[in-house]
């Protein structure tokens, strides 16, 4: 019986909108060199890693089983996927076996083996 999978994904940045902010007015003249240029990103995961982490998140609702995600692009998840030498994602580890074929009735076979 598995006691905890692990789930790796990696996590892009997505530009949202970029700018350029007014220039700052000091009663007597405009000052160009006081406006800066504005990225506003936020983290998306991809379709493949969106359809594991929701396959995991739908097992261990049904199961009860804990699971952990690591964010391969983050220090943390990238020095443990280093030291376990994932090179890929997503991937999913159970009872120490790399899972790279996410499916639902898969991951119950090998959760109950």
């Amino acid at each position: 019986m598995v006691n905890k999978i692990e789930v790796y994904v990696r996590k892009k940045k997505q530009i949202i909108r970029q700018y350029v902010t007014h220039p700052v007015w000091d009663g007597y003249q405009h000052h160009a060199c006081m406006s800066k240029e504005v990225t506003e990103l936020k983290e998306v995961l991809s379709d493949p890693d969106a359809q594991a982490l929701k396959t995991i998140e739908r097992l261990a609702t049904e199961t009860g089983v804990s699971f952990s995600v690591y964010d391969v692009a983050a220090f943390v998840g990238k020095l443990r996927a280093k030291s376990r030498g994932i090179t890929e994602t997503p991937l999913v580890i159970m009872n120490g076996e790399r899972i790279t074929d996410i499916r639902i009735e898969l991951l119950r076979s090998k959760l109950h083996a």
